[in-house]
């Protein structure tokens, strides 16, 4: 590495170009910039001295027997390309002034007056703002009207209005001569990226993803720059946007490990050149050696699967496998996009059809679907998924499809009874939970198979015991109201989907039945049927709809396989002994179990109590239940369930705190 202290008539004396790489920011200098550096000349025009305004830092790159010699400008780029603009119109104001010698000795300072083509202009903007400079360097008009103080354009109508009124030959033998820059020219072996890393390190961060742009650009010829650009990166870039280091993140995890979002960039560069890896890493990735164009070339190709996974409804043409894409994304499963690159990409390749990839959509909604009714943790899936396309290969004599259910139902995939348990017993309405509640209406009111589409959007959810009811619901169920309120409002048979929230809202279950009555969805047709609605009447209609949901999201484990879990069923039974966390308790009744289980979480894991409580609301509560026990934080616990729900419900706690692996109970 070089450096040393030059003037910019220096830079551009020889036959050069400067190409600002695609990996670098567009021009991004403003007004306060550019008063800043007019100010700094026009004190310099009165005082005849040298002044510092930073440095550049360039590599020369192989050079081309029929072209000019360049140099990547791998920092000071903003700096350069303001001076070459201040220049341009400098040249413009000589030409007004009809100073034809000055003209002609910018223009030898801005151009490579006997090159043709892009060697002719001395700098090489990168390629957002390459055709806004080429024409100021040709003196063309604009062929836009840029904002006020942003882009190369903007920086030239800048210059050229304080230019106007004024002598030029003092500003030119400032910006030609008094302006110090120190030249930093990097060696061909020293490391450009290295450098680029530390530079940017003191300045604007940059994304991951800006940083993986750098370093797949930087190992690859300046001269193939626009081809490489044009067919891989910017079509990536343009399709995915914000979701760019994101997709790199799971394009990684596909190798088999979780990456987190800060490691993605360190991650893939090891991938890239393993012999490089940082020995903590090194133990969390595979390395493989490969070309960085191919590399490239694949993550590309992943990327068109991307979108599709993504954005379905813009980039997916088969309409089963997008209408399984959207369904699948409004259980916002994203922990599952690193595995299904590997099955888009076997599609692509011929090993599994389109009506697998259908399947498998499916079976993964499946899947989330039943976990998140039933409470289920979802801190274990960052890790599964990447390793699930591994676990599948490793089932022989089986299709994809059977490995697949084979290697989900081993974890943590709930039962029968659980789900329907779930769907009757369990609060599915608030915050988070809103989307899962619509998204489970829609899918009961389209399994019904209408011969006309039905339109949904316009729909919303509500309640039919309103939540805040007027004076006929207290009424009418007297002094089960606030038992029934507290137990069923928010479950699965008092919620249903209409257009006519307004007109229904909190009036009377009498009101509401007729609105029902006349509607087009065969949700609230069933509504109208009961006689009157209590906590028998939701507890009813909660179960038939269990049942359909059974029928959408069936069980597919095999019959007879050994897999299948035991019931659950402990109705009867007399539980003596309790171990958590290795630690022993007497119980006398499945009460006990309940009381210690919660004891033992809020020591274990105070700080997710408030979490615990907004996940199984009708257990723990600040308010006291009908049959209660006040806990020593304040909450209160329903003691008022039967044994077979205080198994389950106890599973669900400690799975949702993470400490499943160590609770057991044993009864007689």
């Amino acid at each position: 590495m070089k450096a040393n202290e030059t003037k910019f008539q220096d830079l551009v004396a020889s036959n050069y170009q400067y190409v600002v790489p695609l990996f670098q920011r567009p021009y991004s200098w403003t007004k306060r910039e550019w008063q800043q550096l007019w100010e700094d000349i026009k004190d310099l025009t009165k005082n005849r001295v040298e002044h510092f305004i930073g440095s550049i830092v360039n590599i020369p790159t192989p050079s081309v027997p029929a072209g000019v010699s360049k140099f990547l400008l791998i920092d000071g780029q903003q700096r350069m390309t303001t001076l070459f603009i201040v220049m341009m119109a400098l040249r413009d104001k000589a030409f007004v002034d009809g100073d034809e010698a000055m003209k002609d000795e910018i223009n030898d300072m801005i151009v490579n007056r006997h090159k043709k083509g892009d060697d002719y202009f001395k700098l090489m903007p990168t390629q957002s703002d390459r055709d806004a400079y080429k024409l100021l360097v040709e003196g063309k008009p604009f062929t836009q009207s840029p904002s006020e103080d942003v882009g190369v354009q903007s920086c030239y109508r800048f210059f050229k209005t304080r230019l106007a009124s004024i002598e030029i030959r003092p500003v030119f033998d400032v910006i030609s001569s008094q302006l110090s820059i120190v030249s930093i020219v990097l060696d061909p072996n020293d490391n450009p990226h290295v450098v680029f890393e530390s530079l940017n390190a003191k300045g604007r961060s940059l994304s991951q993803s800006d940083l993986i742009r750098n370093y797949f650009f930087m190992r690859i010829h300046v001269n193939q720059h626009d081809d490489v650009n044009a067919q891989y990166w910017q079509p990536m870039q343009n399709a995915l946007g914000d979701n760019m280091a994101e997709f790199i993140r799971h394009y990684l995890m596909g190798a088999g490990s979780n990456v987190r979002q800060p490691d993605v960039y360190q991650v893939l560069k090891q991938r890239i050149e393993p012999e490089k890896t940082d020995q903590v890493l090194k133990q969390r990735i595979e390395p493989e050696k490969t070309d960085i164009l191919q590399f490239l070339q694949r993550m590309a190709q992943f990327g068109e699967y991307y979108q599709r996974i993504l954005l379905p409804e813009k980039y997916e043409i088969n309409i089963e496998i997008k209408e399984r894409m959207l369904r699948l994304n409004t259980l916002q499963v994203t922990v599952a996009y690193p595995f299904l690159l590997h099955v888009y990409d076997a599609v692509n390749s011929g090993t599994l059809s389109l009506k697998d990839l259908e399947a498998i959509l499916a079976t993964l909604e499946n899947y989330i679907f039943r976990r998140a009714i039933c409470g289920v943790p979802t801190t274990d899936l960052n890790k599964m998924f990447p390793s699930l396309h591994g676990w599948i290969q490793d089932n022989e004599g089986v299709d994809f499809l059977t490995a697949l259910k084979i290697e989900l139902q081993k974890r943590k995939y709930p039962r029968d009874d659980e789900f329907i348990s779930s769907l009757v017993d369990e609060p599915l309405y608030g915050g988070e939970r809103n989307i899962r509640a619509r998204f489970l209406l829609e899918s009961l009111e389209r399994s019904y198979q209408h011969k006309e589409t039905v339109d949904l959007r316009s729909a919303t959810i509500e309640h039919i015991l309103p939540q805040t009811p007027d004076t006929w619901w207290p009424q009418q169920l007297g002094k089960d109201y606030e038992d029934t309120r507290e137990v069923w409002l928010h479950t699965l048979g008092n919620l249903t989907l209409t257009a006519y929230n307004s007109e229904g809202g909190n009036k009377s279950f009498l009101i509401k039945q007729k609105i029902y009555a006349d509607s087009n969805l065969t949700l609230n047709k069933a509504i109208a049927e009961f006689e009157n609605w209590n906590a028998d009447s939701i507890q009813k209609r909660g179960g038939m709809l269990a049942d359909q949901a059974l029928n959408i999201w069936k069980d597919f484990r095999p019959v007879n396989d050994s897999l299948k879990e035991s019931n659950g069923e402990v109705n009867g039974t007399k539980p003596y002994k309790l171990v958590i966390l290795k630690q022993e308790y007497l119980v006398r009744n499945w009460a006990d179990v309940l009381r210690q289980t919660v004891k033992a979480i809020s020591e274990v894991a105070s700080e997710r109590m408030d979490e615990l409580r907004d996940a199984f609301s009708t257990w723990l509560s600040d308010t006291p239940f009908r049959r209660n026990e006040p806990l020593s934080n304040g909450m209160n616990l329903n003691t008022g369930k039967n044994p077979d729900d205080v198994y389950r419900i106890c599973q669900r706690m400690v799975e949702f705190v993470e400490i499943g692996d160590e609770w057991q109970v044993f009864w007689e």
